[in-house]
């Protein structure tokens, strides 16, 4: 009788590998598109945070600032307008209609977030240059 040698057979190694391509192909885009509406929801708080700011400024003055330097916003100790981390940094502009967000990077975040808006009123817009 022969005696069977530990270890794996290539049919056993070759099943694994699949298993893992399966599990990492469905895995690799889900992450993806969780990164994506990360940086969406990043971009949302800091036009929250914006529109705070100039509310502030209005009731201090009667009227919005025209600039976001006007407002003396920063992010994480950054130099305004340019923030957000990774590839689809934002960059945000606050005008008296509203706030805005623009990434040149479009294929980094959902579709119809590259560069959309949040009015004073608190609405947002997926058409930025209509608050510039």
């Amino acid at each position: 009788m022969k005696t069977r040698r530990p270890g794996f057979t290539l049919l056993e190694i070759m099943i694994a590998v699949v298993i893992i391509g399966i599990l990492a192909a469905t895995a690799i885009p889900m992450y993806s598109s969780y990164v994506k509406k990360s940086r969406v929801a990043e971009a949302k708080t800091v036009l929250g945070d914006i529109r705070q700011m100039q509310l502030m400024i209005k009731s201090g003055r009667n009227e919005y600032a025209a600039d976001i330097t006007e407002t003396r916003w920063r992010l994480n100790d950054g130099p305004a307008p340019y923030m957000g981390k990774g590839p689809a940094f934002y960059t945000y502009n606050t005008s008296v209609k509203g706030s805005t967000a623009r990434t040149p990077h479009g294929d980094t975040v959902p579709q119809d977030y590259d560069d959309f808006g949040l009015t004073h009123d608190g609405t947002y817009t997926t058409d930025g240059a209509s608050l510039r």
